[in-house]
């Protein structure tokens, strides 16, 4: 398991853990697995939201490919200080590379060593911008880009990534609710150059949980449809910790692209007053494990001054095939490990 806590430290960096049940886990305790960058990178502030693929067909060194988010100040990466279409943190995605898992190295492209934010390592998705200027256009991701999904088509050959853009929808970024999050897709051969992205998943109508926001998707391939299990929340995006008051959907597509979201949604929704997600169930990643889909997430607890982090689980059971109702989120097995107690 890969997550972001500030174990290590002041801001988020990449730890890991490791089952051998998925309920039991055991912590690298010493030193996050990939590291802040350097102070004037751009990736110095946060590095976060990990999504990590296995692709056998790499060279050794590169066997696990690791994408997060990563992080530096607005006044750092612009030529001006925040005019308000900004957030105060400007993200986009890197990748770091590894033969067993834990030792990773971050992709670095040499040719832009001479610019201080990319002298130790590049982001492999940007948004778009002239260096040392504004961004370019005014688009899904003109803002910030992050939280990735990544995933390995060994029959195409092909990377395939779904991730969020943190931008407009139009030319002036004008009228309510143009400035959102939004799910987006990409494609590669390499995993280091991609495709233009492409909108795959907005937010809902008003009075749905997914409303306001959605994002952290992660995709698994469930037969020949893809299942994309993702955070949602109709909180103005002006509450405090509205990123922690959401609930968990399901969208579905057969090509990956075009996605329907499920009439049982939320799948997952924030628990009861007083259970260990009662703020918000959210950033969730999915594996099949025993003819059993588990949802791994983030849940939060106790009050907005004073929370409390976690990490559990809801399956489906066995048959695949059944309503997602048949979620379950029995509480002892949901608080797994505390790791998340002191993120920010």
């Amino acid at each position: 398991m890969y997550y972001g806590t500030n174990n290590f430290g002041v801001d988020t960096q990449i730890g890991t853990a490791i089952s051998t049940d998925g309920n039991n886990w055991i912590e690298k305790r010493d030193s996050a697995i990939v590291k802040l960058g350097g102070i004037g990178t751009w990736d110095e502030e946060t590095v976060e939201t990990p999504g990590v693929i296995y692709v056998p067909t790499n060279p050794d060194s590169m066997k696990y490919m690791l994408y997060y988010t990563g992080g530096t100040y607005d006044t750092s990466f612009l030529d001006t200080t925040n005019i308000g279409l900004f957030p105060t943190v400007i993200l986009q995605m890197g990748m770091a590379y590894s033969k067993d898992g834990i030792n990773f190295t971050k992709y670095n492209n040499p040719n832009n060593n001479s610019n201080p934010l990319y002298a130790e390592s590049d982001p492999v998705l940007r948004i778009p911008y002239t260096t040392g200027a504004l961004p370019d256009t005014i688009d899904y991701s003109f803002s910030s880009i992050g939280e990735p999904s990544p995933m390995y088509d060994s029959i195409a050959g092909k990377f395939k990534m779904w991730y969020i853009g943190f931008g407009c929808g139009n030319p002036t970024c004008t009228g309510t609710g143009a400035l959102r999050h939004r799910i987006l897709y990409t494609e590669s051969n390499d995993g280091i150059n991609w495709s233009p992205s492409t909108l795959v998943l907005d937010i809902g109508t008003t009075g749905e949980f997914d409303a306001a926001q959605v994002y952290a998707p992660h995709v698994i391939k469930m037969g020949n449809q893809y299942w994309m299990i993702y955070s949602g929340h109709k909180i103005s995006s002006s509450s405090n910790f509205c990123l922690f008051s959401m609930d968990i959907g399901l969208a579905t597509s057969n090509d990956g692209i075009n996605f329907n979201k499920s009439t049982s949604n939320p799948i997952i929704p924030k628990g009861t007053t007083g259970s260990w997600n009662n703020l918000g169930s959210n950033y969730p990643g999915s594996i099949i494990y025993k003819d059993t889909l588990r949802v791994y997430y983030s849940g939060m607890q106790d009050s907005t001054v004073n929370f409390i982090p976690q990490i559990g689980y809801s399956y489906l059971d066995s048959n695949l095939a059944v309503s997602v109702n048949n979620f379950k989120n029995n509480n002892y097995c949901s608080i797994l490990i505390d790791i998340l107690k002191n993120y920010k």
